[in-house]
């Protein structure tokens, strides 16, 4: 008796299943998008140049760019990077520090490199939906960095083009550190049916507290796998 299992259908569903497709984009990416006020900038850096951050004793620590992806970051920063290379990564939410990120999926997930004695407070969207806020305490001395936080998951979304929108709060009542490293974009083919439901979102990490709303959106979604294949980055 031929079975469902038997099937050339079924052997090809159950590869594809076991196929997944995601791709990664880091902040040196040409199709990101920064903005912020004239009192603040996002800076680009890599491993080999060398940025220092305060710490409360009146000594400098600095930031291991080898322990982020691709040894690359964009940091916020205040003062005359160009001059000392000691600078506070910080911004208050009067500052506007927005990153705009373009990607095509059905999910993404931000990653942060923690480095000084500052915590992060930011929220994150995707199409002006699906808010999260999440806050993260500061590293803990002596080392003060903890690399590879994912401080962001939405997953779920209708498979096809979307924007995430990261925005740095205040933090405690004063200004929050942000050092972004790289997102990590799902691919898993999310097809969208009649009826309504909202996408799923996550966020975690040991060191956080999280707060998110959910817009519905017009759809359910049946998720089937397909073939993983590279992109350009």
């Amino acid at each position: 008796m031929f079975s469902l299992a038997q099937s050339p259908v079924f052997a090809l569903l159950a590869f594809l299943q076991l196929s997944y497709a995601d791709y990664y984009i880091d902040d040196t990416n040409s199709t990101l998008n920064y903005s912020t006020t004239t009192e603040v900038i996002w800076g680009a850096f890599n491993a080999s140049y060398t940025i220092s951050l305060p710490l409360a004793n009146g000594t400098y620590m600095p930031v291991d760019g080898y322990a982020c992806y691709n040894n690359t970051y964009l940091l916020l920063l205040v003062g005359d990077y160009s001059l000392t290379h000691q600078e506070d990564a910080a911004c208050h939410s009067s500052d506007n520090c927005i990153l705009s990120i373009p990607f095509t999926g059905s999910g993404i997930t931000i990653y942060v490199y923690q480095s000084g004695p500052i915590g992060i407070n930011a929220s994150f969207e995707v199409d002006g939906n699906y808010c999260q806020t999440t806050v993260l305490n500061a590293p803990s001395p002596p080392s003060y960095a903890i690399a590879n936080v994912s401080m962001f998951n939405i997953q779920q979304l209708t498979s096809g083009p979307h924007v995430g929108s990261l925005t740095v709060n205040d933090i405690f009542g004063s200004y929050s550190g942000m050092i972004w490293d790289y997102a990590h974009v799902n691919e898993t083919l999310v097809a969208a049916l009649e009826t309504t439901t909202s996408a799923s979102t996550t966020s975690s990490s040991s060191t956080s507290t999280t707060s998110s709303t959910s817009s519905p959106s017009q759809y359910v979604y049946s998720i089937f796998t397909v073939i993983s294949f590279s992109h350009p980055r």
